[in-house]
């Protein structure tokens, strides 16, 4: 039985949650505008390169060619910055040769997402990949789907803290769903509010929500922004590509 809501995890333990589009993800391969194999070397996992060492014949000589261990781990090393197992028709070699599972779990699975918190578990997507981000920006459905699990273990997380979250989550969706205000306006809103829920956390008081307060409180702040400053910032993170820097 799978239903819709927004949950109460805190009522209902071993259970899944996942948004609508999840299931409906399928990658897109080479009708993708983009590619999850170049610009970075993919981890591989230990079982993974074990068949992949041992595997017989010309794309067995070729991974054993490509594939590096550390001693942390195992990866394959991108060549003129694109993993030497992709093709020039936008296919992977080893899932065209071998089949899907045959794929590493880094390929499996991206860009799914599974966040497991021992009484409940979220799954999601990655909106670095652009199909996932088509699904994600053009879903009109704000709730979560909810499974049973077969599993279940004791929670290790702060359960005051995950409350708190959980609960201003649920008021940030509905707000969503049913606020008229514009996309920017939001923005505005939910930074704020997420500033107060913070505070919270820190053992503030709880937060009332009151959207056009907020608002108003966000446009007293209103000034030019710092655009030299951001860019700043987001130049000192981590840069995976050339272009990125570039745009």
């Amino acid at each position: 039985m799978v239903t819709q809501s927004l949950p109460n995890y805190m009522v209902n333990p071993m259970k899944l949650y996942f948004p609508q589009y999840y299931n409906q993800f399928s990658c897109i391969a080479s009708a993708c505008p983009d590619s999850c194999c170049k610009d970075w070397a993919v981890d591989v996992d230990p079982e993974a390169a074990a068949r992949y060492l041992a595997l017989p014949g010309e794309l067995g000589d070729r991974l054993r060619a490509v594939l590096r261990d550390e001693g942390d781990g195992a990866y394959m090393e991108i060549e003129n910055g694109r993993c030497p197992m992709w093709r020039q028709d936008g296919l992977c070699r080893i899932q065209a040769e071998l089949g899907h599972e045959a794929l590493c779990q880094t390929c499996r699975e991206f860009p799914r997402l599974r966040h497991d918190y021992g009484n409940f578990v979220e799954l999601g997507l990655e909106l670095s990949c652009p199909e996932a981000a088509r699904l994600i920006m053009t879903s009109s459905v704000y709730g979560l789907y909810e499974k049973q699990a077969d599993w279940g273990v004791v929670s290790e997380y702060d359960s005051e803290c995950m409350t708190i979250l959980l609960r201003s989550r649920n008021v940030i969706l509905e707000y969503l769903q049913r606020t008229e205000h514009s996309a920017k306006e939001c923005l505005a809103v939910l930074l704020l509010y997420g500033y107060g829920v913070q505070s919270e956390i820190d053992g503030g008081e709880e937060q009332r929500f009151d959207p056009n307060a907020l608002l108003a409180e966000a446009k007293r702040y209103r000034g030019k922004g710092d655009v030299a400053g951001i860019l700043k910032l987001f130049s000192g993170f981590e840069i995976l590509t050339g272009e990125w820097k570039q745009r």
